[in-house]
Order: structure tokens, then C-alpha cells, then sequence
């Protein structure tokens, strides 16, 4: 009877364990709270993106993070704020380039949590690479200092998840 209850205990305590939300810090003072456990092969790039990444059990859901420095680059803090929000055309074209075959459903620069953010919403179902694949992208980044942030849902059906793209975007807490 005690190793039936500690089974079942154990399972219990490993389905509540799974199925809670996970908060990390992506830089100084900004953090994003993912609906479940954050992907073990979450990784750190040599050109020191840090991308943290959620899936769903079915991976019809990928939520992503990335954080980014670029003043190692050349893109100052000072550079980021004076270019105000033509930054984000840069942004863009760079990203649209580097993807490939997507389609830009929505486009807009929006104020979000006092940050001026660039979202998208971009169609992937004509990319190539597998690990892209996908329907649509809904995506939000922004600027603290030198550091590019980007918060993405990518989804894998048809279904609209604006909705939980905002959720998803509105855990994020920058401090001040």
C-alpha cells in the first residue's frame, strides 16, 4: 500500500512540476515567464544570443525568447535610441532576408510596457527549413540599452493564437 501512495504521490508531484510555468531572466532587469518548462537544449550563440524555447507536448506551440547584445557589433545604446524607430525597418528587412520565403501578414511599431517594439506577424508555411516550418509566426521585439529582446509563438496549425501570443508577451516584466 505505501509504494502504491509514493507512486502516485511521486507521479502527482511530477505532472505538477511539468505542467508549471517557468520564468528566467533574458537580461538586466526583463523577464518572460513561459506557459511550461523551458527546453532543455535552450541555447547560448557564439555571437552571445542567449534563445530559450517552450513547445507544447503536440508541438503545435513553440514559444521563444531571445536576447541579444549587439554593442559588440558596433550598436550602441546611444545609436539605438537616436535612430528611434527607424531602427525597426532595419530590424525587419534583416530578419525577412534572413528567413527567406515568409510572408508579412501584419507589421506595426507599437508602444508595449513603455518600450517601442516592432510586432509581426509573418506566414512560414512556404519555408524550406524544417526547423521553421511551420504556419505563422507572431513575434514582438524591442530595445533595453544595446540589448535586442524578441518574444515569439511559433504555430504549427491553422488556428489563430493571437490570443495566446499576448498572453504570452504580457508575462514579460521589465523593471525599471
Amino acid at each position: 500500500m505505501k509504494k502504491y501512495l509514493l507512486s502516485l504521490l511521486g507521479l502527482f508531484i511530477a505532472c505538477i512540476a511539468v505542467a508549471q510555468p517557468s520564468s528566467i531572466v533574458l537580461s538586466e532587469k526583463i523577464k518572460i515567464t513561459f506557459p511550461g518548462p523551458i527546453d532543455s537544449s535552450s541555447s547560448f550563440s557564439q555571437m552571445g544570443a542567449k534563445v530559450y524555447s517552450y513547445s507544447v507536448k503536440d508541438s503545435s506551440l513553440n514559444y521563444s525568447a531571445l536576447s541579444m547584445d549587439l554593442s559588440p557589433m558596433g550598436l550602441q545604446a546611444e545609436m539605438v535610441s537616436s535612430m528611434g524607430d527607424a531602427i525597426w525597418d532595419q530590424i525587419k528587412t534583416g530578419m525577412l532576408q534572413q528567413m527567406g520565403n515568409v510572408d508579412l501578414k501584419k507589421d506595426e511599431i507599437i508602444q508595449f510596457k513603455g518600450k517601442s517594439c516592432l510586432k509581426l506577424e509573418l506566414d512560414i508555411s512556404k519555408l524550406v527549413s524544417d526547423e521553421l516550418k511551420g504556419k505563422t509566426i507572431y513575434n514582438i521585439s524591442f530595445f533595453s540599452g544595446s540589448v535586442l529582446h524578441q518574444l515569439s509563438l511559433m504555430v504549427r496549425t491553422t488556428d489563430n493564437k493571437q490570443k495566446e501570443a499576448d498572453e504570452f508577451f504580457n508575462t514579460l516584466v521589465i523593471e525599471q
